[in-house]
């Protein structure tokens, strides 16, 4: 009997040596982390690039519009295929989404009816396409409602798609279904952004200019004529670092870290606390000099500032705002739920941030399930995206000390050893 004992003991005390050293010598599985570097936000769905280079998008699929070859609207992240790695940046737009690729390469999927795919004709794609015409020297790519923009290496800017109001900036209303130049730009832009029905970019030198329609000022010129070529902005009174079209209104954002918005003001899209428009830039004063992203949406805009807060306005359909109403908003108000921890935000008809942290947050109208959170559920706050793939498992050592690892590990081998020691007592 004493000798069963003490076999007992014994294989108690060597697997008690096994459990500390596996909490110390061995590697474990980190919680999963969301390591993603880029989110962007449309009108029915919702697409990530994560660190990886991959790209993963949720929502609205009836046209193709995730990727993922199918149609089938998914309230979870799916991903994007034959795109494969190598994504440095995606831009979501109406129904069609492109990726720019990090060999400079552009790819676009989903609804082409108006050759917004840039593939030379007007199939839709389930999958990505390249726009082979452009060939691999871009640099950004920007998707409006019906109409995609690219800018190159050389800080040409191209554009392909809808152009009813001129929206391409070619001196036509011709329709393209392949690239085409923008007239006038001269080789020196360095930001671009299409819009809903026009299109706006920041040149090297600061000043901003922008085509398209202008039916509610939202060229900012003066006037409300609409433009085949771009346009400059006047009466901005500095140089811009960003600008930012999408309805009706546009917004840029200078280097001296003020926030200014024109075009159209139904519901308080400019943020100056009014309904009125402007086909000039007007302040959005409460926000200061301290922003340092901005996000035109459908209907409102968020801008990021250098604390790393979020504030919002605008219509606040059904809670893209984000402040936990759906009151309407004349003035930016915060998005306190997300603290001081936004690195990035994309405004649509729903909103969704990207935190330091690398976790994606979403919230407004969710009827296709854009919001990405399993449910077709709209949020008047930031609901997380749950995307806690494989590709996201980061594996690290466990410090000394770490009982969480140790206390699992404890408890399976302590079922283990109490069974081989019952063995061991019976012989």
């Amino acid at each position: 009997m004493a000798s069963k004992a003490a076999a007992f003991k014994g294989t108690i005390q060597v697997l008690g040596v096994l459990v500390t050293a596996f909490g110390v010598v061995f590697p474990r599985l980190a919680r999963a982390e969301q390591t993603l570097v880029q989110v962007t936000a449309a009108y029915g769905d919702t697409c990530v690039r994560k660190i990886d280079g991959t790209a993963w998008c949720w929502g609205f699929d009836g046209l193709g519009d995730l990727g993922d070859g199918t149609q089938d609207d998914s309230a979870r992240p799916v991903p994007v295929v034959s795109v494969g790695a190598g994504v440095a940046g995606v831009s979501a737009g109406q129904d069609h989404t492109c990726a720019l690729k990090s060999d400079g390469t552009v790819w676009c999927w989903g609804y082409d009816l108006y050759g917004q795919l840039g593939v030379g004709t007007n199939d839709a794609w389930s999958t990505p396409v390249q726009v082979t015409a452009l060939g691999n020297t871009i640099v950004q790519v920007s998707t409006g409602y019906f109409h995609t923009c690219a800018r190159k290496s050389d800080g040409s800017v191209w554009c392909w798609g809808l152009n009813a109001l001129g929206q391409l900036g070619d001196n036509t209303e011709n329709d393209e279904s392949s690239p085409v130049q923008v007239a006038g730009l001269s080789g020196s832009v360095a930001d671009v952004s299409a819009g809903f029905y026009h299109t706006c970019a920041v040149k090297t030198d600061g000043t901003v200019w922008c085509w398209g329609d202008n039916a509610s000022g939202q060229i900012g010129d003066g006037s409300t004529t609409p433009r085949l070529t771009p346009s400059e902005v006047s009466s901005l009174g500095g140089p811009a670092a960003e600008v930012s079209a999408n309805n009706s209104f546009t917004c840029a954002r200078r280097t001296d870290g003020t926030l200014w918005c024109w075009g159209g003001n139904t519901d308080g899209e400019l943020g100056n606390g009014s309904t009125v428009p402007s086909s000039l830039p007007v302040q959005v004063n409460s926000l200061g000099s301290s922003v340092i992203e901005v996000s035109a949406g459908d209907n409102g805009a968020c801008a990021r500032k250098n604390d790393h807060s979020l504030w919002c306005w605008g219509s606040n359909f059904e809670g893209n705002v984000g402040d936990g109403t759906t009151l309407r908003r004349l003035t930016p108000v915060p998005v306190t739920a997300l603290g001081n921890a936004v690195a990035e935000v994309s405004m649509g008809v729903h909103t969704c941030a990207r935190k330091t942290d690398g976790t994606v947050w979403c919230w407004g109208h969710n009827g296709n399930g854009q919001l990405g959170d399993g449910s077709t559920t709209s949020r008047s706050t930031p609901v997380e995206v749950p995307i806690l793939t494989a590709g996201n498992i980061i594996s690290t050592p466990v410090p000394a000390g770490d009982w969480r690892t140790a206390a699992w590990l404890g408890l399976a081998l302590l079922a283990a050893s109490t069974w081989a020691g019952q063995r061991a007592w019976r012989g």
